[in-house]
């Protein structure tokens, strides 16, 4: 019986602590900045609204945080309160508002397969684009 429970015991064992040292930490993930800086971004200063926003294009940074364009040189870092599980799959985005402006308290709308989820913004911050070395 012991030699038995063993021989599950041990692959379950072993295969956990190769999943756990392959498992990025938090240390080893590229800061904000550091991702900013790989698109020839820094990141400027906070704002209320984005007022007449036109958003004529969008990235996903991850789960928390999408890159919008509003204009040739207008770009924005959007904050979510929280993790927002299908942006990594959408294909389009949406926002509802309270008029024209976009604000830290509207919400961005992703359409999922259970219909569409809504993800509170945090907070919204100026790009700014970083010279280029050289």
């Amino acid at each position: 019986m012991s030699l038995d429970l063993h021989r599950i015991v041990m692959p379950a064992l072993l295969l956990t602590l190769v999943g756990a040292c392959a498992t990025p930490s938090a240390q080893d993930l590229p800061t904000m900045e550091q991702r900013l800086a790989a698109r020839g971004l820094s990141l400027g200063a906070p704002v209320e609204r984005i007022a007449d926003y036109r958003i004529d294009g969008w990235n996903r940074l991850d789960d928390e945080h999408i890159l919008v364009g509003g204009g040739v040189s207008e770009r924005y870092l959007i904050s979510l309160m929280q993790p927002c599980p299908d942006l990594g799959s959408a294909e389009t985005i949406g926002f509802r508002t309270t008029g024209s402006v976009l604000t830290r308290l509207d919400i961005l709308i992703v359409e999922s397969p259970i219909g569409p989820r809504r993800c509170p913004i945090r907070e919204i911050h100026t790009l700014v684009e970083r010279p280029r070395e050289g």
